[in-house]
């Protein structure tokens, strides 16, 4: 006992002084972040008036009281109160969902290792990542605010085989794998160290229902060069032939027909981050693949002169060709498509 209430006074004293950082340092919530040039205009065009509202401090206090019980913002609280607000809140949510949360505070807050780092979740899932911010925000974004669970629709059940293009370290794909109940993931992903550290993700979470394809997938099978994210990200790597400038890798490619072709029965959900090649990639797909997929959810990124939202919409109308019944979630972290059967509803 004694034990924990030492655990609790230290992070609660952590998540004060994170409280302090520039609110740069920590990404927020989505709803603070989907309120806060609206509630800004307000709060300038309110100065400009009589009485402001936001100075009454009954009123001010209940708001911040609803902030901190994770309620929406309320408009009248300063934007420098609920910014701090959102950065204790993000803080607290990694104390409750990692058991070695000062490890990933310290990655989170720009002091890398020299060596892959070692993540423990309180739900007893092991992830050996790359050292550094990026993937603690990968893991943040996934298990967290889980942008790719933005409705019931997407999220896996017991017995799905689902199909995550795009795998990365496989933090998606070591998620949908726990669920269990003879689920089966099929994790592409072409670049070699993200390959190492999938593989012993799979290792150290004993989950032998995940397949690994080591390729990118392209409109042709063969090679193709992989462009390599400049900064490093191990998430930013993309076989987008406009990344040109880019070093690149040269790796094997698969089209989406054969791999979907291999898998045997239907695709539950297909999960894509490919860093702005999924239209093309899904451009490609035939009839007889489309028939196969039932579920689909991406990310949509700003590439080849759209911006994030303007790819959505593309894939938007190109799945909603194929029969799909689509949705746009807009989160801080990017524009989330989700795309189902009808039937399925």
């Amino acid at each position: 006992m004694d034990k924990a209430k030492r655990i609790v006074r230290w992070a609660s004293l952590l998540v004060f002084v994170l409280t302090l950082l520039p609110r740069s340092a920590w990404p927020t919530t989505g709803a603070h972040r989907a309120a806060t040039l609206a509630d800004r205009e307000r709060q300038v065009a309110g100065n400009s008036g009589g009485s402001d509202r936001r100075h009454e401090p009954g009123r001010s206090i209940q708001a911040v009281t609803h902030l901190l019980r994770g309620r929406e913002p309320v408009r009248f609280v300063p934007l420098r109160v609920r910014d701090r607000v959102a950065t204790a809140r993000r803080a607290m949510s990694m104390v409750t969902h990692y058991r070695n949360w000062p490890t990933a505070y310290r990655q989170r807050l720009g002091r890398p290792a020299d060596r892959p780092v070692l993540y423990r979740l309180r739900d007893g899932t092991s992830l050996s990542l790359h050292p550094g911010d990026v993937s603690v925000r990968l893991v943040n974004e996934i298990w967290l605010d889980r942008v790719y669970e933005p409705n019931d629709m997407v999220v896996v059940q017991p017995g799905w085989v689902v199909l995550d293009v795009g795998a990365n370290q496989g933090i998606y794909s070591v998620r949908a794998a726990r669920i269990g109940g003879a689920t089966q993931v099929h994790a592409v992903e072409p670049e070699s160290s993200n390959l190492e550290r999938l593989h012993e993700n799979a290792r150290l979470n004993n989950l032998t229902n995940i397949t690994i394809h080591p390729e990118a997938v392209s409109c042709r099978t063969g090679m193709a060069m992989l462009h390599l994210d400049s900064c490093g990200l191990s998430g930013g790597h993309s076989r987008d032939t406009r990344a040109f400038g880019l070093p690149t890798v040269a790796v094997s490619t698969i089209r989406l027909d054969d791999l979907v072709a291999s898998i045997d029965g239907p695709i539950d959900v297909l999960k894509m981050d490919i860093e702005g090649a999924e239209y093309d990639v899904l451009a490609c797909a035939s009839d007889a693949t489309y028939a196969g997929i039932r579920r689909v959810v991406m990310e949509c990124h700003a590439i080849g002169g759209y911006t994030a939202a303007g790819g959505a919409a593309r894939l938007h109308d190109l799945l909603a060709s194929k029969g799909f019944v689509c949705a746009v979630d807009d989160s801080p972290q990017g524009s989330i498509l989700v795309a189902y059967r009808a039937a399925l509803k």
